[in-house]
């Protein structure tokens, strides 16, 4: 059984051979939560995987060789230091590692909005305010009209392949808040 803990170096990660079928991982014992993982086909990326207010975090670093040892242990020390420091501040403030929410359809609107109509549109007063009054005409009714029953019986028939004891997709919609 090989280590799963060793010094890495360019050469050490060059010399390690894939198992057949299970993907391999491996730490490095100079930088807390740095790690490798090896493939079945032989691809190696780097990765930082630890505890961060009690809930496993887990980052890519990059793949091996376009990222360097060197470069991969920077990039560790980094989200090490931030964590530390969010830690020490006694976990005050916004979690740097928070993953994004979903995104929903009105939120894009606003974005678009801010982002690309203020800045292109020759009238942006108007511009944002058709988008605004086209999006109310025809995705707003939607989010009433379209309830989880309505899904199901719309939706059961076309993805129904025979009995499951999996809830369909159509049962797993929530209505919007």
């Amino acid at each position: 059984m090989k280590k799963t803990r060793f010094n890495f170096s360019k050469s050490r990660i060059e010399e390690l051979r894939p198992h057949a079928t299970k993907r391999l991982h491996f730490r490095d014992t100079n930088i807390e939560g740095l790690g490798l993982r090896l493939q079945p086909s032989g691809h190696r990326s780097f990765n930082w995987f630890r505890k961060v207010a009690g809930h496993p975090t887990f980052k890519m670093l990059g793949d091996f060789p376009e990222v360097s040892v060197e470069q991969a242990r920077a990039k560790a020390s980094e989200l090490n230091t931030k964590l530390n420091a969010w830690k020490g501040n006694d976990w005050d403030g916004p979690d740097p590692f928070q993953r994004r929410t979903r995104i929903t359809v009105g939120a894009a609107l606003d974005d678009y909005c801010e982002r690309h109509l203020a800045a292109h549109a020759k009238d942006p007063a108007r511009a944002v305010r058709g988008a605004r009054d086209t999006f109310a005409r025809h995705a707003e009714p939607l989010r009433v009209a379209i309830t989880p029953p309505i899904v199901h019986s719309s939706c059961s028939a076309q993805f129904s392949t025979g009995p499951s004891t999996r809830p369909s997709i159509a049962e797993r919609i929530r209505p919007a808040a």
